[in-house]
């Protein structure tokens, strides 16, 4: 594995960020501002004493959100990399009630009817392709066999879903990404990517009668130079050169979250 300090680009190669960076990840991850989902989240459910599922939890970001309020928070992702990061920031705030795992969206290790919360940031959408080493991978591919995936993904989520929990499903927002930087960030894929994410979108409401809210998350940094360390890592040297040139500080971020509601009967 190559040092982190040899490398200034993985150009979108989320692969290598997920399994070989997944330090660099999770300040790519903290960067964005979650004040929008919590409070979307917290405006529809108590979340006092309930326990909570992050599913494609990631390196831990909004399972260290949700964790001051919860009473336990199963932060899970079929990445060990990631998860291990996870486990190691949690123990580093001393959020004992943040359990980590490894486990996909189609198969909780969880039994039915135990949580009372669902959140899945961007963990369903991206059941997309087995290959995350392509730009715009998490909706791309929108043949009818990964739809079937995210069925069994959204159906799963709801068996461990107790009668009356609330399941949360974030996702970019298709006519927008990354803001003044979305032509560099997504490049020749855009429309394609935009067509996946409202086909997803779309499908969600009328497959399971989710219903979708924009909110924003946008990523915040101190300077450019930091900036294009991070956001630069990721999407490549052209928005690297451009973050630090202009100084840019924020980088507009427009999500859908998806709301659902178990019934109680």
């Amino acid at each position: 594995m190559m040092p982190i300090e040899n490398v200034t680009t993985i150009e979108r190669d989320w692969n290598r960020l997920y399994n070989e960076f997944p330090e660099r990840y999770d300040e790519f991850a903290e960067a964005q501002d979650p004040t929008d989902t919590m409070a979307h989240v917290s405006g529809h459910v108590d979340l006092a004493g309930k326990v909570v599922l992050d599913i494609g939890g990631g390196s831990g970001k909004y399972a260290r959100c949700l964790a001051p309020e919860a009473a336990l928070v199963h932060c899970l992702d079929p990445c060990l990399p990631l998860i291990e990061v996870a486990e190691r920031r949690a123990r580093e705030l001393g959020a004992t009630n943040i359990v980590t795992g490894q486990a996909e969206a189609q198969k909780v290790p969880l039994g039915d009817a135990t949580v009372d919360v669902v959140l899945a940031a961007h963990s369903i959408s991206a059941i997309a392709a087995r290959d995350f080493s392509t730009p715009g991978h998490a909706s791309a591919d929108v043949s009818e066999s990964r739809f079937a995936e995210r069925a069994l993904a959204v159906t799963e989520l709801l068996r461990v879903l107790r009668p009356g929990g609330w399941l949360f499903s974030l996702t970019p927002a298709p006519d927008n990404y990354g803001g003044e930087l979305s032509e560099i960030v997504l490049g020749a894929d855009g429309a394609e990517w935009s067509r996946g994410k409202l086909r997803f979108i779309r499908w969600m409401s009328d497959e399971f009668g989710f219903v979708s809210t924009p909110i924003r998350a946008d990523w915040k940094f101190p300077d450019g130079d930091e900036a294009a360390r991070v956001f630069g890592f990721v999407y490549g040297a052209e928005a690297a050169d451009f973050l630090r040139q202009h100084d840019v500080r924020t980088i507009e971020n427009r999500l859908v979250i998806q709301t659902l509601r178990k019934p109680r009967s």
